[in-house]
């Protein structure tokens, strides 16, 4: 018989998923937006052998986007690498309209698989536990933004879902298979791989290698080599810090800093103090010491943990990240709630998780120009706060609990 508390939460699991299918995933069916044009113009320009180095000219690629979508729609290539060029080769010979059905038809029926493997491997065996899981999966406002836009992230949630899933059963070799397509395909979950040798996963870590090398040698009978070095350029401009990536949209660390310390007339005009170095200093030392803090003590530890916390650098250290790329924060937070579950919840950590949830799962209008100047851009982060929480709460747990 079911009880109380399991009903509750399956009632909202059930409003959540009906709210999420009728507010967002029909009305996005059909509905063009930026991203999804990113994805399926790539594929097209490979299939119609058109493609080169020149997708990183951003005029050149935005006529190119132009030609499928109607002209509101602008993109540009940006800092994805030639391997995101790939994704949507099997779509590329559908129409934009088709593909864009199908290509979110297939994310929903990822996720349900992505949801189901986290479940299986963190021992979400209670029914209210899966049931609350599956509320806050279907309210998520990143995954919803995944969706509205035809991202991929739905997609590399579920490689590393399955990363999870295949080392929680001693498939260490397979294991390396989802992370090492994830790499290069998104550059997403690098610290994720360290981690792996962090812990000594050798046969892994030398899958996610070979499987990275492979998927890179496949994309150079495809895309060429000049578009990876044309890349390479773009990418370390980005970690430079582009005049745009101060925007708030971007919630990252090389972001807040720039936005806090770079000015620029167009994209950050009214930073709280204009020292370009500090900008750069912090962002590059606060990364390097969360890396090695993290691969420190996670050395040793449950391997939840040490997932959770590395997928969490995966986002908030990138120099650009905007809403959708929280999606892959799922995979932590899934780690939070069976850790919880686990123990006896205190006070502090229902507010510490309420807290986590609100800033991670609520839409919030951070974006807003009323809040992107000067101190009050410090409102402007809630995604970036909430992840460094929750890279915090894993950091803590890890201090607490050293199993392997």
């Amino acid at each position: 018989m079911i009880d109380g508390r399991a009903l509750v939460m399956i009632v909202l699991a059930a409003v959540s998923a009906i709210s999420f299918m009728t507010g967002t995933f029909a009305p996005t069916l059909r509905t063009p937006t930026h991203g999804f044009p990113v994805y399926y113009t790539s594929a097209r320009l490979i299939v119609e052998g058109r493609w080169s180095s020149r997708v990183y000219d951003d005029g050149w690629y935005g006529d190119q986007v132009a030609i499928y979508f109607p002209s509101p729609i602008r993109e540009i290539y940006g800092a994805n690498p030639p391997g995101a060029a790939l994704l949507l080769l099997p779509l590329a010979s559908l129409t934009a309209t088709d593909a864009r059905v199908v290509w979110l038809i297939i994310n929903l029926c990822l996720l349900v698989v992505a949801v189901m493997m986290l479940m299986s491997a963190l021992g979400m065996n209670r029914l209210a536990l899966r049931a609350g899981f599956v509320a806050l999966v279907f309210t998520y406002a990143p995954l919803r933004e995944n969706f509205r836009l035809g991202q991929a992230y739905v997609l590399l949630l579920l490689l590393l879902a399955m990363t999870l899933w295949l080392l929680k059963r001693d498939r260490s070799a397979w294991a390396g298979v989802p992370l090492g397509f994830t790499v290069v395909a998104k550059m997403s979950g690098v610290p994720v791989g360290l981690m792996l040798i962090a812990q000594r996963r050798w046969r892994s870590a030398i899958a996610v290698m070979i499987t990275g090398v492979a998927v890179f040698m496949l994309s150079l009978a495809v895309v060429g080599l000049e578009s990876w070095t044309s890349w390479v350029s773009i990418a370390l401009n980005h970690f430079g810090g582009l005049p745009s990536s101060g925007v708030t949209a971007f919630q990252t660390t090389p972001s807040f800093f720039q936005h806090l310390f770079v000015a620029d007339v167009r994209w950050n005009p009214d930073p709280i103090w204009q020292q370009p170095w500090l900008a750069s200093a912090l962002s590059i030392g606060i990364s390097l010491a969360a890396l090695a803090v993290t691969l420190w003590k996670g050395r040793r530890v449950d391997l939840d943990l040490a997932l959770a916390a590395a997928t969490t650098l995966s986002v908030v250290l990138v120099p650009v990240a905007e809403e959708y790329h929280y999606t892959l924060l799922l995979l932590p937070l899934a780690v939070v709630i069976a850790q919880l579950a686990r123990t006896s919840m205190g006070v502090r950590d229902v507010i510490a998780f309420g807290v986590i949830v609100m800033l991670l799962a609520v839409s919030w209008n951070y974006k807003s120009d009323q809040i992107a100047h000067g101190w009050a851009a410090l409102l402007a982060y809630p995604r970036l706060y909430g992840g460094w929480l929750l890279w915090a709460w894993s950091i803590k747990r890890m201090s607490a609990h050293v199993d392997v």
